[in-house]
């Protein structure tokens, strides 16, 4: 679903189709978390990068648009993510739910069109 999605975003200005590469890597990460289980370090290492991909083709994908609201929210999304990174986590799993959350809001803030 996210290469899907990736591809739609690859439609526009050039910031726009790198965001949506970045957003098609990401899909091939989550795809390659699936054989590794959690607790391990592969695992960790995957899920860090689809999260870091996700939200690096979302902000370029934002910083490329010509709304001013996708110029603003995009990267504040990544820069929300990093900041995450930094709290004390009771388990990596609630850092991962706050990363799925972040994607969330990202990609219906993409594909919101008033």
């Amino acid at each position: 679903m996210i290469v899907s999605y990736g591809i739609w975003m690859t439609f526009g200005s050039k910031l726009q189709t790198i965001g949506g590469a970045y957003m098609i890597l990401s899909g091939v990460f989550m795809v390659l978390i699936a054989p590794v289980h959690d607790g391990k370090k592969p695992h960790d290492t995957l899920a860090f990068l689809t999260f870091f991909l996700f939200y690096v083709g979302s902000a370029l994908y934002g910083l490329g648009s010509e709304k001013l609201l996708q110029k603003i929210v995009q990267p504040s999304i990544l820069t929300l993510a990093i900041a995450g990174m930094f709290f004390k986590w009771p388990s990596d799993g609630y850092l991962e739910l706050y990363g799925i959350s972040l994607g969330m809001i990202s990609s219906f803030l993409i594909g919101y069109r008033p």
